[in-house]
């Protein structure tokens, strides 16, 4: 094959002298240097994997015993078998990793034309349609659209930049750590990565392994990024990722003949190519010493030799082998075994592109290129794939073709601009686009003279890429063509007078510097005149490349609306005017043509940014764009960083960051317009500001004398740091990471402000943050009476934030009190694990010496004894309502082999114990003060009041009921206030039957206060009143008078229905009209007319469910209904405020008294209700807005919530909640149901202060619903503000900044928008796309509110002790904290694993720092 040299260049035989290539020194063609032939790293890794890898080994032995029983493989035409690739490009931000998605897929599209044989192409060779195909994933791993390219930016690595990747040298970035940092599953994905360098510039192009490797992390090609387009070197690769060795396999590195006993298990396996050394020369012709003669062709141009022959061939039985490695080894690649990744799973973004933007005339032919996003493609003219169909028109309004092909192929008859329009029809929609001005039908342009070249060679001394408006064409970098002319299959419209970026890609060989001139004949007279013409000039020296890059401005003179020629001429050493004339012949030329038509109505756009590209963090940026014959209505789209961001007339966004990149694309509705869609220029911002600080320490709670490491973590580039330690030594630090070292127990804030040039950052204080203590104390000791072996021991402890690796051979006794510690909640149940040994066997226990007496057999101090058991044991424990506090207590985890009696202090046989250090979060209880009351309901109930008159140490208070007779066993809460205040009643309960209510403590239960027994006995008309008024009034003739009651604050509860009692004394009761007009104004009519003539007095309850009309009876003493109106007016009104009972007394001679009257009301449970919005950064896509529906669809998601599990203890009512309804989690699309989450309410007074909190559930849209799977979140607590915060088991939390009015209207609380302000800085992540979003930081697998990835503590290390330590490449599917990104999978290593998102979010070049959560 032709591996051609590296980007660095290498192996050049013999320097030249520069003087040799003057005028009249031409050197001979026995001189030239042809490409130097770098090997393919496939032979060492293959081997190293044969040696070291003994599944690996298995699998290859096995391959090639039944590849030497194969049918024969075969032409499968529309059968080809089509494998999915993901291209990564591992970018350092130079020339050696530049490259385009347009070079990549013409580097796919080469890559199919040399396996499938393509007629007309260079790889229409004389060997085999391959059967196998290639095409980039349209599906990511979280399903997704994709390009299937990735870019990753590597300049962190100083490693990587410098030396590459290693492979099989000294220097350069791991080979495994390279693939880790982006590696889509290998059972689904074949991944490609690109690379700057391999070896430090070393003598590869690229490497592979067998399909023996498929499914691991080590499988994939490694490829230079300068030979994805335009070389063969990626169709070798290929050919070893499906089993396939080098033709001269075993030919011990060119120095002798391979053995050939039996050739399908002898040298390359293959009985169709003869045995023979790697070739130093192109010599088809000669003959072949290993077999006695035959025709060096039959290996000289296979894509797996060493050649400087063009490839251009795979044989039969080479076929053979690599179709039985796809039905075989990769047979999960194939979408006939269920793999989805090259079916797409939204809509597309249709793109489009024409071979030639001009024609030469009439009678030509034009090629329409579909390149839409979302779409499988493998370039090729037969890229069919199921359930994808293709409809294009190309008219220019008088001529019209159409076709249904993918790529197909119209001529052009009549003169003209045309139009073309693509639609698509997949499984999910009928998608259409139309660019106007598309192709341009013009002559055919003036001829210029043709180049010779006295050396056409594969030398190297090549023109191998342009790029040009819409030209973009990859040529061979080893190959020298005298002259191509491309100008009328390759060509562009530029506007008259606009500026154009141009860039050319040169590459010199060993025989000389390459030199590059270009011009455009803007004249349009055939000559290229110096200088007026020259629009490009550059060089590079020999053995390297580079891209030459020109700005070219169009003359206002130029012809227009003709095809203008534009040559770039290549040169080895000087180039003279006579070869620019053709005068003389080119010592190594590579001369290229292309067309250029010069127009006024090609449409153009450019963008502004206001108020500027250079802004202070936080400005909001305004881009506008400026149309160039946009007609009358553009339709622009913008892109963030190349993602589709909105398609309106202007941008705005005022979270840029530096860096960031916008650009739009205008369609134009102008009529004969050329080029539409066009591309407007770039904006990169540049963003300065003051810094938003933001820090963290490690550890946050340590032993007195110990020392925390400070890590700044604050954005736009701090320069200096002002840190303030209460309690440390020193107490202030200017150091941007100091270390403090704390020597007095206590409990301590830390503060920091960062500054930089721009100004004085955000000050950031942490209250409480640093615990200190004194050291547990003393406990008892124990011996090993045999040395350690079988793996019996400890090699992890998992509770709550404590998550310790280590050696089960370690010493015997381990103390960790100081340096591993964890905070508790009292009364609160958590999960412990513990690891140890796979062989025996082994008892567990675990002791936390709570009353701190250094003794752990005290009653409840045994917290874990699980059965004997070998690997990982799981439970949980609850710890006491009074352990010690504000103390390190000693935790203690032991574990032996069965033979010896578990206990805290026994003497071990083989086994180990380790010390931990816990404490208990001081609960600052003092009980609030309350009385409860009873008043009546109606005849036969009563209900009971609370009037809190102190919260005590509280920050909320739970009021909870129980109505059992039986004693205090059953309560339910009815709400949760953070205030004092007069708050029911609760009920109606059965006259004479006692309840108990009970105030429960937000901290600790030992606070909490009880009523047992209250008793309320009620009977007859207004025997229920809750409300009663305080005092009589007089009743006088011809006069209305008036008597209130003030309801007091009651959280927020609404009538359901009201019942009124009157008590009134008057001699004539016919005289009397009554209405009540309640807080809100309305007025209802209790009597309106005269009733019951002269009867005396009334004793009268108004319900409007009375069985009797008010007067129907006379005297009035009973429960009447209301005739004329209805009392179910004030339904949903809030009881809370003054009432007024109005009395008129219409006549004289008779008057009387108000005596009394009450209220009787039935109340709506009270509650507030929040819709909140949140996204997870882990499942969330921004190519679609919706969150991945993995877990739901695999049936992981729980039916009741984790969160008491990992520790956490709900405030409140509904607290926890109960399990899911069958039907919650059967629901799809945008409101499935993706994980359970917390809501909390939080005091605006104390924003520490949990008010009340509940489990819900966030669907894929983001929508935060009650556990119905619709519902807005109820929580019972008084209408008011509260900080909204959400919490997720491994996300950070987020709070409101400020407090969100609350009251039973469901209020909205989106914190996917950058609009809504959040408590802290940076508290959620920003994520760009087509839909971008705010979205919780993911990574706290421990649940802790810190993303933490090195240190102890650290999130990734349970991600690898789930998956096994020994075995980090496996995956375990688990509902898991560890599973950071929520697919269902919990991965260590490989595509989508749940490591990189915690390395990502504390930044890949920081690893030692950590995010914390954003929550007072």
């Amino acid at each position: 094959m032709s591996i051609t040299t590296t980007l660095r260049g290498m192996m050049t035989r013999v320097a030249l002298l520069a003087s040799l290539f003057g005028p009249g020194n031409m050197l001979s063609a026995q001189e030239l240097r042809t490409v130097p032939l770098p090997g393919c790293g496939f032979d060492e890794g293959h081997q190293q994997r044969m040696r070291l890898d003994p599944l690996y080994r298995q699998r290859v032995e096995a391959f090639n015993a039944a590849a030497r029983h194969a049918a024969p493989g075969e032409d499968r035409g529309a059968l080809t078998y089509t494998v999915p690739v993901v291209v990564h490009v591992m970018d350092i931000g130079t020339a050696a990793t530049a490259i385009s998605d347009e070079q990549i897929r013409a580097g796919i599209e080469r890559l199919n034309e040399n396996w499938r044989k393509v007629a007309g192409t260079q790889g229409d060779g004389t060997g085999v349609d391959m059967g196998i195909q290639f095409a980039l994933a349209v599906r990511d791993p979280q399903g997704n659209c994709t390009s299937g390219i990735t870019r990753r930016d590597m300049t962190f690595s100083a490693t990587y930049v410098a030396n590459g990747v290693m492979h099989n040298g000294a220097v350069g970035m791991p080979d495994a750590e390279l693939k880790s940092y982006d590696n889509w599953d290998p059972t689904r994905y074949y991944n490609i990565w690109l690379v700057g360098e391999i070896d430090n510039g070393g003598p590869v192009a690229g490497y592979a392994y067998f399909a023996s490797s498929h499914g691991s992390s080590i499988d994939g090609t490694i490829l230079l990024t300068g030979y994805m387009p335009g070389s063969n070197v990626l169709s070798h690769e290929l050919g070893h990722a499906f089993n396939l060795y080098h033709t001269f396999e075993g030919d011990v590195n060119g120095t002798t003949c391979p053995p050939n006993g039996d050739c399908t298990s002898d040298g390359d396996h293959v009985c169709d190519i003869p045995p023979h050394i790697r070739p130093s020369a192109c010599n088809p012709t000669g003959t072949n010493a290993c077999d006695g003669g035959s025709l060096n062709s039959l290996h000289l141009f296979n894509y797996m030799n060493y050649t400087t022959c063009t490839d251009n061939m795979f044989t039969a039985d080479q076929r053979t082998r690599a179709q039985l490695a796809m039905t075989s080894e990769r047979a999960s690649f194939l979408a006939s075994n269920g793999n989805m990744s090259l079916v797409p799973p939204g809509a597309p973004q249709l793109d489009f592109r024409a071979s030639a933007s001009v024609l030469c005339g009439t009678g030509q032919s034009v090629t329409m290129e579909d390149v839409s996003s979302c779409l499988p493609n493998t370039y090729l003219a037969d890229a069919e794939f199921p359930g994808i169909s293709f409809a294009w028109t190309l008219t220019n309004g008088i001529f019209t073709y159409n076709s249904t092909f993918r790529r197909p192929t119209f001529i052009v008859n009549g003169t003209g601009v045309y139009n073309a329009t693509l639609t698509v029809t997949t499984s999910l929609g009928t998608y259409t686009r139309t660019e106007n001005g598309i192709v341009v039908v013009a002559g055919t342009p003036v001829a210029a003279c043709t180049p010779t070249s006295s050396n056409e060679c594969n030398c190297a001394q090549t023109v191998n890429n342009v790029v040009f408006g819409s030209i973009s064409n990859a040529t061979s970098t080893g190959t020298n063509v005298a002259y191509t002319d491309f100008t009328c299959t390759r060509n562009t419209v530029v506007a008259s007078g606009g500026t154009y970026p141009l860039a050319v890609s040169i590459r010199a060989g060993g025989s000389a510097a390459e030199v590059l001139n270009g011009y455009i004949d803007w004249n349009n007279n055939g000559v290229f005149e110096d200088p007026s013409e020259r629009v490009i000039q550059g060089s590079t020296p020999a053995n390297s490349s580079t891209t030459v890059n020109a700005n070219v401005t169009v003359p206002g003179g130029a012809v227009t609306n003709t095809l203008l020629r534009m040559r770039m001429y290549g040169e080895a050493g000087t180039f003279t005017s006579a070869e620019r004339t053709c005068g003389a012949a080119f010592f190594v030329g590579d001369v290229e043509d292309y067309g250029v038509y010069v127009s006024s109505n090609v449409a153009g756009v450019s963008i502004a940014a206001s108020p500027g590209s250079t802004i202070t963090y936080g400005t909001n940026v305004t881009f506008t764009p400026t149309p160039v014959n946009g007609g009358a209505s553009p339709v622009y789209t913008w892109f963030r960083n190349g993602i589709n961001v909105g398609n309106g007339a202007t941008y705005q966004s005022n979270n840029l960051m530096p860096g960031t990149t916008i650009r739009c694309e205008m369609a134009s509705n102008m009529a004969n317009v050329l080029s539409s869609p066009a591309l407007s220029n770039t904006i990169t911002m540049t963003v300065t500001g003051p810094p938003l600080t933001e820090f963290s320490g490690t550890p946050v709670a340590l032993c007195a004398g110990g020392t925390v490491t400070y890590t700044d973590a604050s954005l736009l580039s701090p320069t200096s740091w002002s840190w303030s330690f209460p309690g440390g030594t020193p107490s202030t630090s200017t150091a941007q990471n100091p270390v403090i070292t704390y020597n007095t127990p206590g409990t301590y804030n830390v503060t920091l402000v960062a500054s930089n040039a721009n100004g004085t950052g955000t000050t950031m204080t942490k209250t409480g943050y640093i615990n200190v203590f004194a050291a547990p104390v003393a406990a008892c000791t124990h011996t090993r009476t045999s040395a350690p072996g079988s793996g019996i021991g400890i090699t992890n402890v998992t509770v709550n934030t404590i998550d310790n690796n280590t050696v089960y051979d370690g010493a015997a006794m381990n103390n960790y009190t100081c340096a591993q510690t964890t905070g508790l909640q009292i009364n609160t149940t958590y999960a412990i694990s513990i690891t140890g040994g796979t062989f025996n066997n082994q008892w567990f226990r675990a002791y936390i010496d709570y009353n701190n007496n250094g003794v752990f057999t005290d009653t409840g101090e045994q917290v874990f004894a699980p059965a004997n058991a070998m690997g990982t044991v799981s439970g949980n424990f609850t710890t006491p309502s009074s352990p010690t506090l504000n103390t390190l207590l000693r935790m203690r985890v032991i574990s032996d082999f069965v033979n010896t009696t578990p206990g805290p202090c026994t003497n071990l046989q083989y086994g180990q114990s380790e010390d931990y250090g816990i404490y208990f979060i001081p609960p600052n209880c003092t009980p609030p003060t309350a009385t409860a009351t009873a008043t009546c309901a109606n005849a036969s109930q009563y209900n009971v009041g609370v009037n809190i008159s102190s919260m005590g140490s509280a920050g909320s208070i739970t009021i909870e009921v129980d109505n059992d007779a039986g004693g205090p066993n059953g309560y339910v809460a009815m709400l949760t206030v953070a205030a004092p205040g007069n708050y029911g009643p609760y009920g109606p309960y059965a006259t004479g039957s006692p309840v108990n209510v009970r105030l429960v403590h937000n901290v600790n239960a030992l606070c909490n206060l009880n009523f047992n027994g209250v008793v309320g006995n009620c009977d007859g008309p207004g025997g229920l009143c809750a409300y009663s008024s305080s005092g009589a009034t007089n009743i006088l003739d011809n006069q209305t008078v008036t008597n209130t009651i003030t309801v007091p604050p009651n959280g927020g509860q609404t009538l359901t229905d009201l019942n009124v009692y009157v008590n009134i004394t008057h001699t004539y009761t016919s005289d009397l009209r009554l209405t009540l007009q309640s807080p809100s104004g309305t007025s209802v009519a209790l009597i309106n007319t005269g009733v019951c003539g002269s009867n005396d007095n009334m004793t009268v309850e108004f319900d409007q469910q009375a069985a009797s009309t008010i007067g129907t009876v006379c005297p009035m003493t009973g429960i009447f209904a209301i005739p004329s109106a209805s009392l179910a007016s004030f339904n949903g009104q809030a009881i809370q405020g003054t009432w007024t009972l109005s009395v008129q007394d219409v006549a004289g001679g008779d008057e009387g008294t108000i005596n009394s009257w009450c209220l009787i009301p039935a109340l709506s449970a009270p509650a507030v209700q929040v819709s909140p919005k949140v996204f997870l950064e882990g499942p969330y896509s921004t190519a679609n807005g919706l969150m991945s529906d993995a877990m739901r669809s695999a049936a992981l998601v729980p039916n009741a919530q984790p969160y008491t599990g990992l520790g956490y203890g709900f405030t409140g009512s509904p607290g926890a909640g109960g399990t899911l309804g069958g039907g919650v989690l059967a629901v799809t699309g945008s409101n499935a149901i993706v994980d359970w989450v917390i809501v909390e309410l939080r005091s605006t007074a104390t924003p520490t202060t949990v008010v009340a909190s509940c489990a819900a559930l966030v669907q894929r849209d983001g929508d935060v619903v009650a556990l119905d799977g619709t519902s807005p979140v109820s929580i019972a607590v008084a209408s008011g503000a509260y900080h909204v915060a959400i919490r997720h088991r491994n996300h950070l939390g987020v709070m409101t900044q400020n407090g969100v009015a609350l009251s039973n209207t469901p209020s909205t609380v989106d914190f996917t928008s950058v609009a809504t302000s959040t408590y802290g800085t940076n508290a959620r992540k920003s994520m760009a796309g087509a839909f971008p979003a705010q979205a919780l930081w993911a990574g706290d697998v421990t649940f802790n509110g810190q993303v933490k990835y090195t240190g102890g503590g650290n999130d990734r290390d349970p991600v690898l002790t789930t998956v096994g330590s020994a075995t980090p490449g496996n995956t375990v599917n688990a509902y898991s904290t560890r599973d950071v990104n929520l697919n269902g999978q919990v991965k260590y290593t490989g595509s989508s694993n749940d490591r990189d998102p915690i390395l990502l979010n504390v930044g890949s070049a920081t690893p030692n720092n950590i995010r914390s959560a954003q929550l007072p």
